[in-house]
């Protein structure tokens, strides 16, 4: 297996990505319980990185984890794996079919919440819950993402990323609630942790805004109820 290593580690250097899969594979599966075998399924991952296939690395990446989880290098996996999401929640597309490409912050969520899997006290956790809550708040998905940025409030009480997961957790309840003419218990809900959010941080640069949405939250309540006087 030394030797595979070797041989197919040459093949990459020379950006022969081809050949070096190949050879690479090769090693895994006939010797797949070498202490080789999981710098084989890296670099795997880096041959998929480096010809585009981000999503592909992602898997052969997330492959070493699961195969070899007390490897040296989990970390710097961790990392790549980190970094590929953070491509696909800034733009970067995914390849569907051909020459056809589409975008992809779903796969962003998938590998952020894998990260934060993989590795939920590591460097990169509440970043990551941070950053798959924004992704479903860009895909308008925002009781998802209200439950991420519940998920970092309760498990990470010490991140930096505290103050603005507790006001975007209220901004997504606002964007949750409906119009006057319907039940306005998300509007309220939305108020509560605006509210709350200016208890606990009254110095927050966040909390002028909060006090904003919270006036206007007031009047969407009162466009509801007024109606409901009205009909009495």
């Amino acid at each position: 297996p030394g030797d595979q290593l070797k041989y197919s580690s040459a093949f990459y250097k020379k950006h022969n990505y081809k050949a070096a899969l190949r050879e690479f594979r090769k090693l895994i599966k006939y010797y797949p319980l070498s202490k080789e075998a999981p710098k084989a399924q890296y670099y795997i991952g880096r041959i998929m990185e480096d010809t585009g296939n981000l999503y592909e690395g992602f898997k052969a990446y997330q492959k070493v984890i699961d195969l070899y989880p007390h490897t040296d290098f989990v970390d710097e996996v961790i990392e790549r794996q980190f970094n590929i999401g953070s491509e696909f929640f800034k733009g970067a597309k995914f390849k569907v079919l051909g020459p056809l490409k589409m975008p992809a912050k779903d796969k962003a969520i998938e590998i952020f919440k894998a990260v934060n899997d993989n590795a939920p006290y590591g460097k990169y956790a509440d970043i990551s819950i941070f950053n798959a809550g924004l992704a479903y708040k860009d895909i308008f998905d925002y009781n998802n993402a209200i439950l991420m940025f519940k998920e970092l409030i309760d498990k990470y009480p010490d991140s930096k990323y505290l103050d603005d997961a507790r006001y975007k957790r209220a901004e997504g309840a606002r964007l949750v609630s409906r119009d006057p003419d319907y039940d306005q218990t998300p509007t309220s809900v939305a108020r509560e942790e605006f509210e709350e959010f200016i208890t606990k941080y009254p110095k927050s640069d966040l909390s002028k805004g909060a006090k904003a949405i919270i006036d206007k939250l007031k009047g969407k309540d009162a466009r509801s109820d007024f109606p409901t006087a009205m009909f009495y």
